[in-house]
């Protein structure tokens, strides 16, 4: 599996994943977005020192996304993950995560912390068995914190 930098070449295939239907209603904002909308928030994601976008790859096939965003004030950044659709359910979700947190950590020394829908079992799984543990929620979302190595 390859972790790389996302790029501007990446930016239609970003767009059909998180208009994906089953990724619009687990993400923070299930409002599908317009090309215009996506490409704003894609290019200036690119160039946002606080923000980190990762592709997969695996057998020559993209994966999913990897995003992080760091908080300053903090010194944490948040993580979420959206796959590629076709790529569900093939067990790469995990190595995916993991291989990104990986390369994030390697230049950044924050903490990490999730916030998933209570419906998303998927991933919740995923971050549960990554060593993130529940810290908190609300009526619709598990806030979640990574155990330090």
């Amino acid at each position: 599996m390859i972790i790389k930098d996302a790029e501007i070449i990446d930016s239609i295939d970003l767009f059909e994943w998180r208009n994906d239907q089953l990724s619009c209603c687990m993400s923070k904002n299930n409002k599908k977005l317009t090309i215009k909308e996506h490409e704003i928030w894609f290019q200036g994601s690119l160039k946002n020192p606080l923000r980190k976008l990762y592709v997969g790859i695996d057998s020559n096939e993209k994966i999913g996304i990897c995003r992080f965003d760091y908080d300053e004030l903090d010194n944490c950044s948040e993580i979420s993950i959206n796959l590629n659709p076709k790529m569900r359910g093939k067990n790469l979700s995990y190595e995916f995560l993991n291989n990104s947190i990986k390369k994030y950590v390697a230049n950044n020394s924050c903490k990490l912390k999730a916030t998933i829908k209570k419906e998303n079992k998927a991933s919740l799984k995923i971050f549960e068995k990554s060593g993130f543990l529940y810290f908190a929620e609300d009526s619709n979302f598990f806030y979640l914190r990574k155990i330090q190595d």
